[in-house]
């Protein structure tokens, strides 16, 4: 109802009840008159001030009202668009990580192509070694030839030796059809026999040796002909290969136009949202989130677009590299054709070899055949005893012709042997080829599957790319339409602030018309209730304006400072996984050094062997020359027997002589008998007849004299001409012994240009030495340097594992004050739903207060009393709110300490971890310098093993020429002799002499054999060549100096040692074959002491070559371990310098030193600001780590 009418219906009734006043006077009820309108008066204008306060609170409250409708409408409004952008972010983050994901893929496969380029640079260098390979080949082939034209010219010489033996064999026939009436074969001749059997197993063994070789040629032919049947096979692998990469590479790079195509319209649609969303700042916040993101996406682009280059200049040297190895798989080729030329040839010559060797056989079987006839030689042996002494000088010149045939044998059976271990070699290192090639074989088939992986992966991200494109539309279009309702939504805010504005118009005017009706006593009353009421929505504003400022700025502000403390520690986690990388590609290289030291073990061991075989080969060697010796002492024993023999006969025609002048001196007294007695004439006749039969042996025996007599005068011939041979002999030694002193001075000089090498050797032998240790200095370094990494990575991972706890830490912490938060955020609705209630209760509690009032104005008084109790109570809750409220600011000024406290721990770290960084580079550089210093080592030991290679070969090839002038030399000398000797046994065909020179020939060429095998004396030289015993064959080569008068006291049939050799010249030792004028006194004596003294002088040469010979091979042997140490050394060489380029391709350290310099020298506010917007997005990216 309204209040006008209530005021008239009181009225009525009062007037109906019996008045008060009816008993008063006229004074007093004008009194009362009068003061009961100065009292309606005072309420009048009470209640007109209070009905003009209840419009001003009305239309306050209304205005409150008002604001708090629009406020809610704002803030569901910006809930909304606070939830869609949340959601694009979502949306978003999500895109960017299907980005990142391809982007990672895309890095897969350019780490592919990478390791492809690397397997092609291994396989370039594996060219390079092949062509090395192929060089050296070469050059052993060269060798070969040389070996093969040495052998040609020896099989020419046994040829020939092979004449002279089927002239030798021609007399031997003669000799036997006139010993065949003869008696039963002698001792000797069984000897003779024994030695033929040694001869034929000899020969049979050298047959074998060839069929060892002819075998070795076999497998040599089969090795070459499948390495040239392969080659072509690798060649189409190898185009095979290259066109699949080329045709990769255009793939990568269309794929790169349309990723550039894709990134120019991202940048355009970009441009666009940027333009229409100007005016939005939430909108502008998450377009920065995505232009950030989508300029990482253009910097992916563009380092992508730089690995392609990369990638095509590989591609580039790829093919320079593949058109190289055509080229030098062609070379190849005609190298391998060449070598099957000259093993046509070798095969030729070996069968050139068996036809000699079916004519040896023949021979052979001849001589078995001529062994049943020597049976019967013994009386033309008793025949020819006075020719003993001309055959014996015979005997001394073919002895040393055997031995120098038996010199060749010996040089030929080495050459023959270093040719096996040649061909042993060339198979080994073919086996090798083949075993490498059929790596590359496997290599190239690994890398045709890693290239359809890696297609089958490029389908994947192209597929995952057009997903992406969609999701990216899909976006675009949630953006305008998000647009287009923020649009709608302020045309609709607009809309409702007019209706409220319209319907607060009204809502005054009907109030104003009410509240005219209330009464006047309740105006004080409702001031104190309007005081109260803005006193609480103002402290409940500004509450509220408070909690939401808190929650913005500590949300944000821990949320910014986390996740920028959750990006750097996610760099840091990537920069040690590149350590951990890095270590791991260390570890392989050492596991690779432990392969190779285990493989140069086996090497060693192999080695060994081949030093054991050589050393049972020594031993046979010995074996044989005990037999020599002991054939040399039974022929010793024959020549005694021989000159008794003789003696023998000499004395049986002494014997004879006095016989025939016993019976002469008998016929005359037999005649003087006849004169002195005529009367026996049968007697007489007897006797006649006897004396006719004794002139007739007489006869016999003056014819035999005669013959014996011209034999004589023959032999006295043979001796006139062996003293004009020894007269030529003695006019050739002494030319002889001046081309041995000219000899003697070049010896002088070789050995003193041997002392200078020698000398040379033992310094580069101490540098070896120096380099050896300065290399395992390097060794302990490096290794020392691994430990300070290892300690240094120890300290990382303790490092990371204590950021990692702290994350965690943190991560909770950051779940606690989300749940704190949330907590607020209830208690906030809590206290709004407090507020709204208490402000119904207090519009009920106006129309309680009219109804009241309109009804009951006496029970005023009790009325206020409840009033002010529920005012108590109201400022009861408020208290309570203050206190949660300072609570809550209290738990703010907490976290803000405990935010304080972590960001004082990050600070720590990053020193830290600046200190750790700066210890890195000081290893790495430490690390860096002791590798150069390695090279530079490895360089100059090279340069010295060059110079000294250079110096052996040098050295090597003259001893060569000179041996090879000398023995040209010796065999014409020889060749000249055999022509003289062929001359005087033309000229005296009737001496059967030729047995026993065949027997002192044969002798002679065994005796030569065995001297070549002959053991040397224990001090001849040092035997060992290692870089240790240098000083200890120096030292002893000293003693050999000091011990030198000691050996001029020596016989002269004594050898001289090896070490007195080496340091005496030849002008030394001239002494032993003494001075010319006695040597003219001599012969003036007696010949047989000149021919003693010849043969002792040509004994002494022959042990003098020997010892040459002997130390040549000792030379020879050095420098074939010095050529394996040299081999060993470059392959060490080689592996290091892979090893660096490994290392310098392993990693990219300056990548993470960028990395750290701006996790480091990024500021707090613009660092944090940078990543205000990617709250969500951090927070998922944790989650995804915590899971992995």
């Amino acid at each position: 109802m309204d209040p006008p009418s209530s005021t008239s219906s009181e009225q009525d009734s009062g007037a109906k009840k019996a008045s008060p006043f009816d008993n008063l006077g006229r004074d007093d009820l004008v009194k009362k008159c009068r003061g009961l309108l100065g009292i309606a008066q005072k309420a009048k204008q009470a209640k007109d001030e209070c009905q003009e306060e209840n419009r001003k609170l009305k239309e306050q409250l209304s205005l409150a009202e008002t604001q708090k409708t629009a406020d809610k409408e704002c803030l569901r409004a910006m809930k909304e668009v606070v939830e869609s952008l949340t959601q694009q972010k979502l949306h978003a983050a999500m895109k960017v990580d299907e980005l990142e994901k391809s982007l990672s893929g895309l890095r897969r496969e350019l780490d592919g192509a990478t390791l492809l380029r690397e397997q092609l640079e291994k396989i370039s260098v594996e060219n390079e070694a092949f062509k090395r390979q192929i060089d050296r080949l070469t050059e052993e082939n060269e060798e070969l030839l040389g070996a093969i034209t040495g052998m040609e010219e020896k099989l020419k010489s046994s040829e020939q030796e092979q004449q002279s033996l089927a002239q030798s064999k021609i007399t031997l026939e003669q000799e036997l059809e006139k010993a065949r009436s003869e008696s039963n074969p002698s001792g000797k001749e069984e000897k003779l026999i024994r030695k033929l059997k040694l001869y034929k197993n000899k020969v049979q063994e050298i047959s074998a040796k060839v069929l060892l070789l002819k075998s070795d040629r076999k497998i040599l032919l089969k090795t070459v002909k499948e390495y040239s049947e392969q080659v072509p096979k690798w060649q189409k692998e190898l185009v095979n290969a290259s066109n699949v990469l080329f045709a990769k590479t255009r793939q990568f790079e269309k794929e790169n136009g349309s990723l550039k195509e894709r990134c120019a319209q991202y940048e355009r649609d970009l441009e666009e949202l940027q333009r229409g969303k100007s005016n939005e700042a939430e909108s502008k916040n998450a377009l920065e989130v995505l232009q950030l993101q989508f300029e990482t996406l253009h910097l992916s682009q563009q380092s992508l677009s730089e690995e392609l280059q990369q990638v095509l200049a590989d591609k580039t040297s790829l093919q320079e590299q593949l058109e190289n190895s055509r080229t030098d798989s062609e070379s190849q080729v005609s190298e391998l054709q060449a070598a099957n030329v000259h093993i046509s040839e070798m095969s030729f010559k070996a069968a050139a070899s068996e036809v000699l060797d079916e004519h040896n056989r023949k021979l052979r079987e001849t001589i078995a055949e001529r062994d049943t006839e020597l049976t019967t030689m013994r009386k033309s042996l008793e025949e020819t005893s006075a020719a003993l002494q001309s055959l014996q000088v015979q005997h001394q010149e073919l002895a040393q012709e055997g031995t120098t045939t038996r010199e060749e044998l010996g040089s030929l059976q080495s050459k023959f042997e270093l040719v096996k271990l040649e061909n042993s070699e060339l198979l080994s290192e073919l086996k090798e080829i083949n075993e490498i090639l059929k790596e590359r074989g496997g290599v190239i088939s690994l890398q045709v599957s890693k290239i359809s992986e890696l297609e089958a992966a490029k389908g994947t991200l192209q597929q995952r790319l057009t997903e992406r494109e969609l999701r990216i539309g899909e976006l675009e279009r949630t953006v305008t339409e998000r647009d287009l309702e923020l649009n709608a939504l302020r045309d609709r805010s607009i809309d409702t602030q007019s209706d409220v504005m319209s319907t607060s118009t009204i809502s005054r005017a009907d109030e104003s018309a009410r509240m005219r009706d209330v009464d006047d006593s309740f105006e004080e009353k409702y001031i104190k209730l309007r005081a109260l009421a803005v006193k609480l929505k103002k402290k409940v504003a500004e509450q509220t304006i408070q909690l939401q400022r808190y929650e913005k700025e500590g949300l944000g502000k821990n949320l910014q400072s986390l996740q920028a403390e959750n990006d750097k520690l996610l760099d840091q986690l990537e920069g040690e996984r590149k350590n951990v990388e890095q270590l791991k590609q260390e570890i392989e290289t050492l596991n690779q050094l432990r392969t190779e030291v285990d493989s140069s073990k086996k090497d060693k061991s192999s080695l060994e062997s081949s030093i054991r075989e050589y050393r049972e080969q020594v031993q046979s060697l010995k074996r044989e020359k005990e037999a020599f010796n002991m054939a040399k002492k039974e022929i010793d024993a024959e020549n005694q027997k021989l000159k008794v023999a003789l003696k023998a006969k000499e004395k049986q025609l002494t014997d004879e002589l006095e016989a025939q002048k016993e019976l002469k001196a008998e016929v005359e007294r037999s005649r003087l008998a006849a004169k002195k007695a005529n009367v026996l004439n049968l007697e007489m006749e007897a006797y006649e007849k006897s004396l006719a039969e004794l002139n007739k042996k007489l006869e016999a025996k003056k014819d035999q004299v005669k013959e014996l007599e011209s034999t004589m005068e023959v032999q006295e011939g043979t001796i006139k001409s062996l003293k004009s041979q020894i007269a030529l002999l003695d006019q050739s030694l002494a030319s002889e012994r001046s081309h041995s002193q000219e000899l003697k001075k070049n010896v002088d000089v070789q050995q003193e240009k041997l002392r200078l090498s020698e000398h040379q050797r033992g310094e580069t032998n101490v540098e070896l030495a120096q380099l050896k240790m300065d290399y395992e200095k390097m060794k302990m370094e490096i290794e020392s340097n691994r430990v300070e990494l290892s300690e240094a990575i120890s300290e990382k991972e303790k490092v990371s594992s204590g950021l990692e706890t702290e994350k965690s830490r943190l991560v909770k912490q950051v779940y606690s004050l989300e749940s704190t938060v949330d907590e607020l955020k209830v208690q906030l609705k809590d206290r709004e739903q407090e507020t709204e209630d208490v402000k119904a209760e207090f519009a009920s509690y106006k129309i309680r207060a009219q109804s009241v009032l309109r009804q009951n104005q006496s029970k005023d008084s009790g009325k206020e009393v409840e009033l002010q109790e529920e005012v108590q109570n109201l400022q009861k809750a408020l208290d309570v709110t203050q206190t949660k409220l300072q609570n809550v600011s209290q738990q703010m000024a907490e976290l803000t300490k405990s935010c304080e406290e972590l960001r004082f721990d990050k600070t720590r770290l990053q020193s830290r971890s600046k200190e750790l960084h700066d210890l890195l580079e000081e290893s790495r550089l430490q690390h860096e310098s002791l590798l150069e210093e390695s090279r530079r080592m490895n360089l100059n030991h090279q340069e010295a093993l060059k110079t000294q290679r250079l110096q052996n070969e040098t050295l090597v090839n003259c001893y060569k020429k000179q041996l090879d002038e000398l023995q040209e030399k010796h065999s014409l000398e020889l060749s000249a002799l055999q022509s003289r000797l062929g001359q005087t046994s033309r000229d005296h065909p009737e001496n059967n002499n030729h047995i026993p020179s065949q027997h002192s020939s044969r002798i002679s060429d065994e005796q030569k054999i065995n001297l070549l095998l002959m053991e040397r004396e224990e001090g001849e030289g040092s035997e060992s060549t290692s870089s240790q015993n240098t000083a200890v064959a120096t030292a002893r080569r000293k003693v050999s100096t000091s011990s030198q008068p000691r050996a001029a006291n020596r016989s002269t049939r004594d050898l001289i040692p090896l070490d007195e050799l080496l340091n005496s010249s030849f002008d030394d030792t001239a002494s032993a074959f003494g001075d010319p004028a006695d040597d003219s006194s001599v012969r003036a004596i007696s010949p047989g002491l000149e021919l003693q003294q010849t043969k002792e002088q040509l004994g002494k040469q022959e042990s003098r070559v020997r010892h040459l010979t002997a130390l040549l091979a000792e030379a020879e042997q050095d420098l074939a371990k010095l050529n394996q140490l040299n081999e060993l050394l470059k392959e060490e060489v080689r592996r290091q310098e892979r090893s660096i380029e490994r290392e310098k391709h392993a990693h990219n350290s300056e990548y993470l030193k960028n990395v750290i310099f701006k996790v480091l020298k990024e500021e707090y506010g613009d660092g944090r600001a940078s990543f205000g917007t990617k709250n969500t997005y951090n927070l998922s990216r944790v989650l995804q780590f915590r899971r992995l």
